[in-house]
C-alpha cells in the first residue's frame, strides 16, 4: 500500500524572508502557508515580530528550528 495516499493534502508553502515582507502584506500572494526559521523570531519585540504578527494573521506558520541543541 502507498503511505503517501492515506496523507492529507497541507497544500504548499514558501519560506518567509524578511526581504519579502512587505510584498506578502500588500499582494497577498496564493501560498498556503509559510515556514520560518524559529530562532529569527526569538527576541523580545521589534520588526521581525512585528512582521510575523501581521503575517500569521493571513497565513499560517511552520516553525523550522536550525540550531543545535546544548546537551
Amino acid at each position: 500500500m502507498n503511505s503517501s495516499l492515506s496523507r492529507p493534502y497541507l497544500g504548499y508553502g514558501l519560506g518567509l524572508r524578511r526581504q519579502h515582507y512587505e510584498t506578502i502584506l500588500q499582494e497577498k500572494p496564493a501560498v498556503d502557508w509559510f515556514e520560518i526559521l524559529t530562532e529569527n523570531y526569538l527576541v523580545d519585540g521589534g520588526k521581525p515580530l512585528h512582521y510575523l504578527e501581521r503575517i500569521r494573521a493571513d497565513y499560517p506558520m511552520v516553525m523550522h528550528g536550525v540550531s543545535p541543541i546544548d546537551r
